[in-house]
């Protein structure tokens, strides 16, 4: 996938303040101007790439018998294999193109004599196997590789007729449909030198021959039997690897699954033939700068569509898709699950009073997709789950009393996305993770479950801020989202974190942020979350001023503007998913201040203002607020009415030193702060402002150089919701 597109996709989906805008179009400049998989000439002499072969050849037909007395037809010859490609890149031209040849289609099979069976169609040939490489040491490599498709299965002959002097004899079965070939499997590999790009695209399998049709001269009792179908073939799986390069791009495709054939109706007909498996693609990308990793799982194979009253076949899984792009200041990975294949559809009744129709065949699911990344600045990981199949429509009746069944519908396929952005430096690390798992397909108007969804995003920094943004779509699953921000000296495992359970179908997303001596975000973020949690050390004048106005208690007590020092403030919120069912639910929030007692002095001074609070829908059912020391609760609080809740919330102080024995007054005290908020209704939410200080600083002369040298904050931002939501579709 080219850099450009990309990037164009990340600004669109990404949504920050504007001045973190600015810092994200910076970086994504950078992206835009990545190479995609472009390919490089592979002839130096010429100056072009090699064209892609013409198919293998097409086994020949079989002979038919004359129309009297004679012999079966004669079976159809195989389809010739497609060949094998090998390139590699040399140094004149870094770019190495590999084109596996497709496979032949098979023969058909030879109409049948008088009374004789049709002849079979035979298998179509392998698809030719792809290979490219490109290593050199320096410059541009890039390689390609794209894989043959298997030919198609040749169809079964039509059986003879039973005439003249064999008017008393049954007529000629048709003759079976021959196998599709194999889809081959790719290769590339891309490494070294400033860039390296690798594609591999494998390819489809062969779809399975029809059956050949019994001869339906003579009256029904009769008949010839119907051939079968032919059974469709498996897709090539796709591997691409890009690395060692300051910009690494992979790109991986893999196989549809064949078409079962179509089995031929007669007085006993044939049946279907069975679906291809899908191929499976992986992708990796190591880059120094910038790594992109894209995998897209093959469809699965439909299934063969049966005879008159016969069951059609049963479609194919989605082929998985697996995306990881590892290390680099940029790194993005999508992942996409094969689509579950159609289950075949059911044979008809025929115009024969009592006769029922075939039901159809059950669907595959769609592929899991799994994408990973991980990096320093910018970090997204995407995955989608591939959608499930719809069931296989049942055969025509021409009794609407005797009606088939749909086949089953095939679920959707898992969501797995786990971005993390580790910074080095005092630059922002921003990581995003995003997992949609695939929808489920109808059968009798029904939609089938949705697969698991689950998204975690980490992201840490030096002395500025980290962003991390989970979201996950799904059946079941979890969101969780993790941040930290060091100082680089005297901080203590600082870190924050958001989780959200996605047990029944919506959406949730979790977001944290953390900084230090930054402006906190937009509190109206909130309204986009299902759990969140923002919180800043060293906060900003501005921000404690805009923070506490309103509260003059708060003020008082801890000297704001005149001596106090402020440690550390946020937000806390949680809320109930737009798109819920109205089943209970529970969602959790927390914050954690990890502080170094040796440098911050007499703990007993340490106070919690509660500022304001912010309700939707009417904010909650219930809720409980919680301080803890060290993992052991200090004091917790029980709400039922928001009128309690906003009492509490607003111009308060919490006199944490009270509660603090002997015990925490050397070593490290990890202030923990959370709430649990349960709801049943969409969109109601609860979120509030806080801060944490002391009405005066620690006896060092300048309070901010003692929190930079030894507070040691941590801030461990939202343990969040559970969500049990149900949403029924038909």
């Amino acid at each position: 996938m080219d850099g450009n597109v990309i990037a164009a996709r990340l600004r669109a989906q990404l949504s920050f303040e504007a001045p973190r805008r600015l810092l994200v179009a910076a970086l994504l400049a950078g992206l835009a101007g990545a190479p995609g998989t472009v390919l490089a000439v592979d002839d130096p002499a010429t100056g072009r790439a090699p064209a892609p072969p013409a198919q293998a050849a097409t086994g020949s037909d079989g002979a038919s018998s004359p129309n009297v007395v004679g012999s079966n037809g004669g079976r159809g010859d195989p389809g010739v294999a497609g060949r094998a490609a090998d390139a590699t890149a040399i140094p004149a031209s870094p770019g190495a193109r590999a084109f596996g040849q497709d496979g032949g289609k098979g023969g058909n099979g030879g109409s049948g004599g008088v009374t004789f069976r049709g002849g079979d169609g035979r298998v179509g040939g392998d698809g030719g196997k792809a290979t490219s490489k490109a290593e050199l040491a320096t410059g541009t490599n890039n390689a390609s590789a794209t894989a043959g498709a298997g030919g198609n299965g040749g169809n079964g002959g039509t059986g003879g007729i039973a005439a003249g002097i064999a008017r008393d004899k049954i007529d000629g079965d048709g003759g079976t449909g021959g196998n599709g070939g194999k889809g081959a499997d790719a290769e590339a590999t891309a490494n070294n030198g400033t860039s390296a790009s690798a594609t591999a695209t494998a390819g489809n399998g062969g779809n399975g021959g029809n059956g050949g049709a019994g001869n339906s001269f003579a009256p029904t009792p009769r008949k010839g039997n119907g051939g079968a179908g032919g059974d469709g073939s498996e897709g090539g799986d796709a591997r691409a690897t890009a690395g060692n390069a300051a910009i690494a791009s992979a790109a991986a495709t893999g196989g549809q699954g064949g078409q079962g054939g179509r089995g031929a109706t007669s007085r006993i007909s044939g049946a279907g033939g069975e679906s291809g498996v899908a191929g499976t693609a992986r992708a990796l990308a190591t880059g120094t700068v910038v790594s992109i990793a894209t995998a897209t799982g093959g469809q699965g194979g439909r299934g063969g569509e049966g005879g008159q009253g016969l069951v059609g076949k049963n479609g194919k899984n989605g082929g998985t898709a697996s995306a990881r792009a590892m290390g680099g200041v940029i790194a993005y990975s999508l992942a996409t699950g094969g689509r579950g294949g159609n289950g075949g559809t059911g044979g008809d009744s025929g115009a024969l009073a009592g006769a029922r129709p075939g039901d159809g065949g059950n669907s595959g699911n769609g592929g899991a997709a799994e994408a990973i990344s991980s990096g320093t600045q910018l970090v997204f990981a995407f995955a989608n789950g591939g959608r499930g199949a719809n069931g296989g429509s049942a055969g025509t009746a021409n009794n609407p009393r005797l009606r088939g069944s749909q086949g089953a519908a095939g679920t959707g396929g898992n969501a797995t996305a786990q971005a993390t952005a580790a910074g080095t430096n005092a630059i922002p690390s921003i990581a995003v993770a995003r997992a949609t798992s695939g929808e489920g397909g109808f059968s009798n108007e029904v939609r089938a479950s949705r697969g698991t969804a689950d998204a975690t995003a980490n992201a840490s920094s030096r002395a500025s801020f980290a962003l991390a943004t989970a979201t996950a779509i799904g059946q079941g699953g979890q969101a969780a989202a993790r941040s930290q921000t060091r100082l680089g000296i005297a901080v203590l495992l600082p870190a924050v974190q958001a989780t959200a359970r996605v047990p029944a179908r919506s959406t949730v997303s979790a977001e944290t942020w953390t900084a230090i001596g930054e402006n906190l975000p937009d509190r109206g973020r909130f309204s986009e979350l299902q759990s969140g949690s923002m919180v800043a050390g060293m906060p900003t004048a501005s921000d404690v001023g805009m923070l506490t106005v309103g509260t003059p208690h708060v003020r008082d007590e801890l000297k704001i503007g005149s001596g106090g020092v402020v440690y550390g403030a946020g937000y806390l919120g949680a809320a109930y998913p737009g798109d819920g069912s109205g089943l209970a639910s529970t969602h959790d929030a927390s914050a954690d201040f990890e502080f170094d007692l040796a440098s911050l002095g007499d703990p007993h001074r340490l106070r919690l203002g509660l500022l304001s609070d912010a309700a939707t829908a009417g904010g909650f059912d219930s809720l409980s607020f919680s301080v803890t020391a060290n993992g052991s609760a200090l004091q917790t609080w029980h709400f039922t009415s928001l009128t309690d809740a906003s009492h509490m919330f607003n111009d308060q102080v919490v006199n944490i030193g009270s509660f603090l024995s002997g015990a925490h007054s050397s070593g490290t005290l990890d202030l923990g702060l959370s709430f649990s908020l349960d709801s049943h209704t969409p969109l109601q939410g609860y979120n509030i402002a806080f801060l944490i200080g002391a009405a005066s600083p620690t006896a060092v002369p300048e309070p901010s150089i003692s929190i930079m040298l030894g507070i040691g904050l941590a801030f461990l931002v939202a343990r969040r919701y559970w969500i049990v939501h149900k949403r029924n579709r038909s």
